[in-house]
């Protein structure tokens, strides 16, 4: 029987060639969100896929902090490419990178 990480990181295809400052993008191949996020079941709770690989890799997440990626992809798992931030940091983080999304109406 596989384990929890074997099951999680046979999802990451790590031959794409999206890069962020060297480090390769490792799209998730699995299920996703409507907003283009990987989900994975761990622990009995459906999850973002990039805070499933920060726990594998770094472990726990203190409360209050997400997982954000430097190089953009929802769909990224690697652990090089994600770091931690309040949610302050997100909204810093996505205005710097011009992510914002323009109001509907």
């Amino acid at each position: 029987m596989r384990t929890l990480a074997q099951r999680f990181w046979s999802k990451a295809c790590k031959s794409k060639t999206n890069f962020y400052a060297g480090t390769p993008c490792w799209e998730w191949q699995g299920a996703s969100n409507h907003k283009g996020y990987g989900q994975f079941k761990l622990y009995g709770t459906v999850m973002r896929t990039n805070r499933v690989a920060w726990i594998l890799t770094h472990g726990m997440i203190a409360d209050g902090l997400h997982v954000l990626h430097h190089c953009d992809n929802p769909r990224c798992v690697n652990f090089l490419d994600l770091f931690l931030g309040t949610n302050q940091e997100n909204v810093d983080d996505r205005e710097m990178k011009r992510r914002k999304r323009l109001a509907q109406g």
